[in-house]
């Protein structure tokens, strides 16, 4: 190198030394800010991006190394269907929960017994027989009850025509009941009224 040259670089050395640390003192002074801006609005997107990066290259290193990849595939996909059956249980269960739940409120809120309208001929016979021979004075023995199609048929004795009528009128109010047909007949009358 000629002397010339010594001197140029001499010379220009302080200025380069100097402009190196300018441009590190601005540089310092801009990651300061850019710091305090991504402190602002939050993580660095960058860092995000990273992050992400670095679990998906250490998930797939995981799963799809050469000697244990297959086995921990395979585990994985145990859990995951053993996790997917015990929720599908546990949905199937509280279902079952609820909809037992629902039935009992339901239950509740209807009056005890069973509907008139869901009674055979036989529970319907004995639903009028308790209406009829309820009072004291009812013709408890000498009168039957036969129900057929909702259809109610009195046979046997009354004592009077006021008590036959009560009985026919009684057996036509009770729910459930189409109609109501007397085959009654008085004390020492051996004719059945109404046939």
């Amino acid at each position: 190198m000629t002397s010339k040259a010594i001197t140029r670089t001499r010379l220009m050395l302080p200025l380069t030394a100097g402009g190196v640390r300018t441009i590190a003192k601005s540089s310092h002074r801009a990651g300061k800010a850019s710091g305090r801006r991504e402190a602002r609005r939050g993580s660095s997107p960058r860092l995000v991006v990273f992050l992400a990066g670095t679990c998906a290259g250490a998930a797939a290193g995981y799963l799809l190394d050469p000697q244990q990849g297959k086995r921990r595939r395979h585990v994985i996909r145990d859990w995951t269907l053993a996790r997917l059956r015990r929720g599908a249980r546990e949905a199937g269960k509280k279902s079952r929960y609820m909809a037992g739940k629902a039935e009992g409120v339901a239950a509740e809120a209807t009056p005890p017994g069973r509907d008139s309208s869901e009674l055979n001929d036989p529970a319907l016979a004995a639903k009028v027989e308790s209406e009829l021979f309820q009072p004291e004075g009812a013709p408890k023995g000498s009168v039957d009850v036969n129900v057929e199609d909702r259809v109610v048929y009195l046979r046997g004795e009354v004592a009077d025509r006021g008590q036959l009528e009560e009985l026919v009128a009684r057996a036509q109010a009770v729910d459930g009941v189409a109609r109501a047909e007397s085959r009654l007949h008085l004390a020492g009358d051996r004719e059945a009224n109404g046939s």
